[in-house]
Order: structure tokens, then C-alpha cells, then sequence
């Protein structure tokens, strides 16, 4: 149910902004930016049935850690993706992805496991009479210490869970 790219996404993110080596005595961000090249939806996605449709386009992360007052870190992490694409009848898209991801559980030194909240919206919209594509779903999640990406509980979905490629 949950696409496997963004569990990838999401456990790329914590752990390379968030498990590794850090001094962090106030607020930080840090931002880096991931190409999407041919990524394609499942052959399950029901919504885009008998096509193969290929995006392109570019990520922007943005991972913010704060320090609370009891001495515990929440990190914040912000994703956004936009670009084009195309199918193999020639038609054209537009598309656009968010995902907002917050920690609620982070020790001082990040220790495992990882407790958190994932919200994931991901739309695409032909510029023709071909068919558009919706997902949403919210979900709590852990991430344990050898890094594994576990869904606990799916708070929201709407859409064909099989029609998110990213």
C-alpha cells in the first residue's frame, strides 16, 4: 500500500539528515535538491490503465532540527517535486508532489527508534484529454535502528495507493 520510492525517500532523508554525526546547539536547516528521472507509475495503477507514462523533474528538500526545552530535537522534513511528463500515446502532463514528514520522537543523539508522521500528496494533470492522477494519505511511521521504514497506522488515503511513483 505504501509506494515503495517514498519509503525510500523518507528513509534517505532521515537518515542522512538526521542520524548522522551533527552539533547542533539551535534551529538548523539543510537543503539539497534529488533529480526524478524516468520514474513510472505501477503497471497496478488503475488510473492510468494501458499507458506508460514517464515524469521527469527535480525534488527540493528542505530538513530542519530544532532543540525543544527538555533537551529532545524535532526535525522537520519538507519535500516538493514538480516536472513533466509524457505516455507512450504521446500525451503530455504536468506534475506535482508534496510530502511534509515530522519526527516526534528524537533523543538528543537520535537514537532509535524513530517515531513520526508522513503526509503525502501527489497530483498529476494532463494538458490534453488523458486521464488525471490524485493520491493523498497520511500515515505514523518508525524507523528502527537498523533503518528499516515501518508504517504503524494510514490516518488518510485517498486515491489508488498503486498511482504514487514518487
Amino acid at each position: 500500500m505504501f509506494p515503495k520510492r517514498s519509503a525510500v525517500a523518507a528513509c534517505a532523508a532521515f537518515i542522512c539528515c538526521t542520524m548522522g554525526p551533527r552539533i547542533l546547539h539551535a534551529a538548523s536547516a539543510q537543503q539539497f535538491y534529488i533529480p526524478i528521472v524516468n520514474a513510472t507509475f505501477s503497471p497496478a495503477c488503475s488510473s492510468v490503465s494501458g499507458l506508460q507514462v514517464t515524469l521527469n523533474g527535480q525534488y527540493h528538500f528542505v530538513v530542519h532540527t530544532s532543540k525543544n526545552h527538555d533537551g529532545t530535537f524535532t526535525t522537520k522534513i519538507q519535500s516538493n517535486a514538480t516536472g513533466t511528463a509524457t505516455d507512450n500515446n504521446g500525451g503530455k502532463y504536468v506534475f506535482n508532489y508534496v510530502n511534509h514528514e515530522q519526527d516526534l520522537s528524537s533523543t538528543p543523539a537520535d537514537v532509535p527508534p524513530i517515531l513520526g508522521i508522513y503526509s503525502d500528496r501527489f497530483q498529476l494533470v494532463s494538458k490534453g484529454g488523458d486521464p488525471n492522477v490524485k493520491v493523498q494519505y497520511q500515515i505514523a511511521f518508525m524507523i528502527d535502528g537498523s533503518g528499516t521504514f515501518t508504517p504503524i497506522s494510514v490516518m488518510v488515503f485517498k486515491g489508488d495507493p498503486n498511482c504514487d511513483p514518487i
